[in-house]
């Protein structure tokens, strides 16, 4: 086997300028490595941030989705006069239909209790039935 022909590395004073990279000594280094330094922390520090933020944007939507779906289980409650709560209220049990108190909560607007209350007084009164009390 016969001896590989041998090359001679030119020095660097030799090589093409645009082959050397340039090679800072002294302050200068220690200045520009400290700038890559304060560079790198800078761009960790904006990753960890952006990455907090992916989170708590993920989070956000998470919550308006919640928001969103009960949005359609949400009833606005109306302020009226309770001689006009209870004259709706007799309205709507009118329509014939089996009724039940989160009914007139959901179609009129109403408190709760106020449905209860009318709903208990209008029975008394005789002008409705509750199940299970017929007379």
């Amino acid at each position: 086997m016969s001896p590989r022909p041998m090359r001679r590395e030119a020095p660097r004073s030799e090589m093409a300028p645009s082959a050397r990279m340039p090679v800072a000594d002294g302050p200068k280094a220690v200045n520009i490595q400290g700038q890559l330094r304060w560079s790198t922390d800078v761009i960790n520090q904006m990753r960890d941030e952006v990455n907090d933020l992916k989170e708590r944007v993920a989070e956000l939507e998470a919550q308006v989705e919640a928001l969103s779906s009960a949005a359609g289980k949400l009833v606005m409650i109306r302020t009226i006069d309770r001689a006009e709560a209870k004259r709706e209220i007799h309205n709507l049990f009118e329509s014939g239909e089996t009724l039940y108190y989160s009914d007139f909560v959901q179609r009129l607007g109403l408190d709760i209790s106020v449905v209860v209350e009318l709903c208990k007084e209008l029975e008394s009164e005789g002008e409705v039935v509750t199940l299970g009390h017929v007379p």
